[in-house]
């Protein structure tokens, strides 16, 4: 699968295979490898992007890293998910996190912030009225309690009784270890001796291997065989330590591992650093370039631009220039367009209050420029305009009021009056009255 994904597969669904990856190998107790993967995720998302999945990524980091003994990068790891945690308002999240620094700390020798941070945990899960949780926070602060070098039995009480009245069924190994632990140091066998057999048939292997020494310890104490209860602690104690020069290889292997793969990483960013250096250089280069031909463009389009503004004008000026020469000609041909039928017709429309067919526009268009040449050709060459715009131009021509050209084309004579400024505008390239663009119109 992971192969299928870090090929063809969807390249957004790989952080989250390489979590399931890590945490898989984290199961089997293969903590290189789990750690492994957990650092792939991290690589390949950003807290912004994905901040559940570097919330939890961190806190998975945190437990292998407490299981192998390295308490204070599991520190460092807890902190990190319970910030996620907080932007996220995850609380029950939260209440796992502080938890977890708790323990940590338990291990080290800042046992204050070990009790600061399980009581947190203690007081979140009471306030969200969360009796599971709180249950958890307890039995956690007790383990830090009972196995602290500060053994303080008295502090356990107010948390023990409340706790192993309430058990889940997931909690009860746990619970039941604390209890026995408590009731041992409080000397009451008969106590001790009923969480053994619930550990017995509830317990996990750790809590039976807990279970069973404090069983044949009993038993030794009972028979009054103090030499081979003194063999038996020595043996125990020489098993300790074994266990901790086990744990000091295996913390030493995973530091080195988490160790070499800092280093790779780094490497990997002055390698990235390096080629984002090239690569700036030639987007660089290639900027420059453009910005050549972005200026020769913008260069070439205002040359256009002024040389069709200068072309307006003129053509403005030849038009106005012959304007007082065809004041009489446009005059005889006003009169004798107003005797013709199409203008009758449009007349006929604006009593009627009846639409005007696209026949009847063309109808007028034909009557308009066979009586004023080139009408409709004078004004493109100023510039194109819309079927609107040249319809109120046409209806200008013929001397029709504001108030029958808003009948006809269906808008508000105020309406008209901002589509002459706008017209005006097109045509000159400067702002002017709806009055200029009708005298304008009227002498074309």
């Amino acid at each position: 699968m992971i192969s299928y994904y870090e090929g063809e597969g969807d390249k957004k669904m790989l952080p989250e295979i390489y979590y399931l990856a890590g945490s898989t190998y984290f199961d089997l107790h293969d903590s290189p490898q789990a750690l492994d993967y957990y650092h792939k995720v991290l690589d390949n998302i950003t807290a912004d992007e994905y901040l559940r999945l570097w919330g939890i990524t961190h806190a998975q980091i945190g437990y292998v890293m407490l299981y192998q003994g390295n308490y204070m990068s599991a520190v460092q790891h807890f902190k990190e998910s319970y910030f996620v945690d907080s932007l996220r308002n995850d609380v029950e999240g939260m209440i796992y996190d502080l938890r977890d620094l708790g323990y940590s700390y338990s291990s080290t020798e800042k046992l204050d912030s070990a009790i600061f941070y399980s009581h947190r945990a203690l007081q979140l899960s009471l306030k969200i009225n969360n009796s599971k949780m709180a249950n958890n926070a307890m039995s956690s602060l007790v383990g830090i309690y009972l196995d602290s070098r500060f053994c303080n039995v008295d502090s356990v009480a107010k948390y023990i009784y409340p706790m192993i009245n309430d058990v889940e069924p997931e909690d009860r190994s746990g619970v039941y270890c604390v209890a026995m632990k408590y009731y041992m140091l409080r000397n009451m066998p008969d106590s001790v001796n009923y969480y053994i057999e619930k550990i017995e048939k509830y317990g996990e292997v750790y809590a039976k291997c807990d279970a069973y020494r404090i069983k044949l310890e009993m038993m030794l104490e009972q028979k009054a065989d103090k030499n081979k209860l003194k063999v038996w602690r020595q043996f125990l104690n020489y098993s300790d330590s074994i266990e901790k020069i086990t744990k000091t290889e295996a913390v030493s292997k995973c530091q080195s591992l988490y160790d070499y793969t800092q280093r790779v990483k780094e490497n990997t960013r002055l390698k990235s650093e390096n080629e984002y250096h090239k690569l700036l250089l030639i987007i660089l280069g290639l900027s420059a370039f453009l910005l050549v031909i972005l200026f020769y463009v913008y260069y070439t389009k205002n040359k256009y631009a002024k040389e069709k503004q200068q072309r307006q004008m003129e053509e403005l000026q030849h038009l106005l220039d012959k304007s007082t020469l065809q004041v009489l000609n446009n005059k005889k041909a006003l009169t004798r367009i107003k005797e013709s039928e199409i203008y009758a017709l449009f007349l006929g429309k604006i009593r009627a209050g009846q639409n005007v067919t696209q026949e009847e526009w063309d109808k007028l268009d034909k009557a308009v420029n066979d009586y004023f040449i080139d009408f409709k050709l004078k004004l493109y060459r100023i510039c194109k305009l819309s079927d609107l715009e040249y319809q109120i131009c046409l209806l200008l021509k013929i001397e029709l009021s504001l108030a029958d050209i808003a009948v006809l084309v269906h808008r508000e004579p105020s309406t008209i009056t901002m589509s002459r400024k706008r017209l005006y505008k097109k045509l000159f390239q400067k702002e002017g009255k709806a009055e200029e663009l009708d005298m304008f119109i009227r002498s074309v």
